[in-house]
């Protein structure tokens, strides 16, 4: 169980789907502290996540990115995208949905934390091993390739190693001056541009100040 974050409500609806109260809520560590003890917990990588709505739960897990900088950083799978991939014709996705298309009966405790993943386990295991015999996957790259989510920890950590974009030296640089037409009225007949172009590029000139 995991408190949730300053300013998310937990509310009556809460409470009717998962009978867990507000005062129990509020007992139970934050999401900061679990999410720590999970990491702890991946002490043999490589590991892969998978969830249902995965963006949803890789979004969670990066808010608390600085708790669990190795978790926020792992791949994911998300089953709905798997769901949909297999079994096209569902028009809807939710878990339940997809529990009820497969003939799987919902967990006793629907809704909460442990129920939730063991039948999330179940459908994952039934939706590869479906996918696997109608040759839509055969591999974890196809997988990936079909349902992977990247975590936004991994794209900002590749957009800070990126290099800056690369500026030609002024001294590999030619000038070239150009007539500029006079617009109507104009009183300089010999109005000029300078114009740069780097040596090394065919990009097309760019001007830079009136002569």
């Amino acid at each position: 169980m995991i408190r949730p974050p300053d300013g998310v409500p937990f509310t009556s609806f809460d409470t009717g789907k998962t009978g867990i109260t507000a005062a129990v809520i509020q007992q139970a560590d934050s999401a900061a502290v679990t999410l720590a003890a999970l990491e702890a917990l991946l002490a043999h990588p490589p590991y892969v996540l998978f969830a249902h709505n995965a963006p949803y739960e890789a979004g969670l897990i990066y808010d608390q990115e600085s708790s669990c900088p190795a978790l926020a950083r792992l791949p994911m799978l998300d089953t709905v995208r798997l769901d949909r991939a297999v079994y096209p014709g569902l028009p809807r996705h939710r878990l339940d949905d997809v529990l009820s298309q497969l003939g799987m009966p919902p967990p006793a405790r629907r809704h909460r934390a442990m129920p939730d993943v063991l039948a999330t386990c179940a459908v994952f295991a039934r939706m590869v091993t479906d996918g696997a015999g109608t040759g839509r996957w055969s591999t974890l790259t196809d997988l990936h390739r079909v349902a992977g989510i990247e975590p936004k920890a991994a794209r900002d950590d590749a957009q800070a190693a990126a290099p800056p974009p690369s500026r030609t030296p002024c001294s590999d640089r030619k000038e070239t001056t150009v007539v500029h037409p006079q617009p109507a009225g104009g009183n300089d007949p010999d109005r000029r541009v300078r114009w740069c172009r780097s040596r090394a590029s065919a990009a097309p000139a760019r001007a830079t100040s009136p002569a």
